[in-house]
């Protein structure tokens, strides 16, 4: 009875030590206007036309690690709530060794986003501050349409003369499963077994918004005006970089 004892004391050990081998790959993400980091209540101009933004938020989720020479590594429970406020983000713990780059959605998965999703649970059921639980301000629409994935509420000047002296809401609600937009980060990384590895992240909303006329395209919550959710959400795989 020693033998298999040991053998099986031995296997649990090398369990363990891989286990042990694995680190963490968290992500720094700055959210900017051009190259300055997003200020909620500041003054921004677009071709003249004054922006105020009073909330930015999206989901980031789907991360697929790139290892060079080896199978992709899938963050499947990482999902990343970004707000203007915060930077740091948890993701998972992955093997060492060389990486060729990610990619990632913008979004929630269809399988978490509404009633149809397999795997979908109501905000409700999951543990309070958890990216898909309830917030404030909301990041959830119905069990029927789902989640927000990019929620940008603010103020813009939509005046002839851009004087500033018309100011309206700047409403856009992107959502629904056909508006996920895939990323793909082409940076080399290594993830070393002594310290957890941090991707970084910019994130440049000016560029999400400078391709619009502004003074009339400025209101989307998808289902209203689907034809301007699905042009913002064309420009999201151009926005991301990395510093």
């Amino acid at each position: 009875m020693l033998m298999p004892l040991l053998f099986i004391l031995t296997a649990c050990d090398k369990d363990e030590d891989e286990k042990d081998e694995l680190q963490e790959v968290n992500f720094h993400i700055h959210t900017n206007f051009g190259h300055q980091e997003l200020k909620i209540n500041h003054d921004y101009f677009i071709d003249d036309r004054k922006i105020v933004f009073d909330h930015v938020a999206y989901y980031l989720s789907e991360f697929t690690l790139h290892r060079e020479g080896g199978e992709d590594v899938i963050l499947d429970d990482t999902y990343l709530l970004v707000t203007h406020d915060e930077m740091n983000y948890k993701g998972q713990k992955v093997e060492p060794g060389n990486y060729s780059g990610y990619s990632f959605v913008v979004g929630v998965p269809a399988n978490k986003n509404t009633d149809e999703g397999a795997d979908a649970k109501d905000p409700s059921e999951y543990e309070e501050g958890h990216p898909l639980g309830f917030h404030s301000p909301s990041m959830h629409w119905s069990w029927n349409t789902g989640y927000i994935f990019v929620r940008i509420d603010g103020q813009v000047d939509v005046s002839e003369a851009k004087d500033g002296s018309q100011m309206e809401s700047l409403t856009i609600h992107l959502g629904t499963d056909n508006l996920l937009r895939q990323v793909h980060m082409h940076e080399n990384f290594i993830v070393h077994t002594s310290i957890p590895r941090t991707l970084h992240l910019d994130v440049n909303l000016r560029h999400l918004l400078s391709h619009l006329d502004l003074q009339v395209e400025n209101s989307t919550m998808t289902m209203n005006n689907p034809e301007l959710a699905e042009k913002i959400a064309d420009r999201i795989p151009e926005i991301f970089g990395s510093h």
